[in-house]
């Protein structure tokens, strides 16, 4: 954000790449959208007129607003590791955590659950209506080589099959 030429960089990389722009998702955390709220909206809303989708991350970390909600071209909302941690050990945390799926359904955003580490966390999130769920229970970091490597195989063997 504090970058003037970032709009530029990105118009560019989309045109050197023959990127498709509605295949990009680009993520702020909720920090940096509060500190840089002014210069964030027209970027934002730049980036999204390209048709690039723009994600919240980390909500519920910092001064969480559900007005930047409102006021932001925001398209994913990307829950903390935090609320899905307290799992099965705190109920108060599970109904804010429910709410604030609810909350982002309603305004048609995709919910992204990160810090996905067991199967009950993956089961109470998709029951509550996450879209989307990251985090160990499905994989550790990787080296961008061995992703290939895995995803190559995988689509190999699906393909075979079919």
């Amino acid at each position: 954000i504090r970058n003037n030429c970032f709009l530029a960089e990105v118009k560019k990389a989309l045109q050197d790449f023959a990127l498709n722009s509605q295949h990009i998702e680009l993520a702020i955390t909720e920090n940096a959208l509060i500190r840089a709220s002014g210069v964030a909206g027209d970027l934002l809303a730049a980036l999204s007129s390209l048709g690039i989708a723009i994600a919240l991350d980390d909500f519920g970390t910092g001064y969480s607003s559900i007005q930047h909600l409102k006021s932001f071209p925001i398209d994913v909302l990307k829950i903390d590791k935090e609320f899905v941690s307290a799992i099965g050990r705190d109920a108060a945390h599970e109904k804010l955590l429910t709410a604030i799926i609810k909350f982002a359904k309603a305004l048609d955003l995709t919910v992204v659950a990160e810090g996905i580490e067991t199967q009950a966390q993956a089961q109470f999130c998709q029951v509550a209506g996450c879209d989307l769920l990251q985090g160990y229970y499905y994989s550790r970091p990787i080296p961008a080589d061995d992703f290939a490597a895995i995803f190559l195989t995988r689509n190999c063997a699906q393909a075979s099959n079919h």
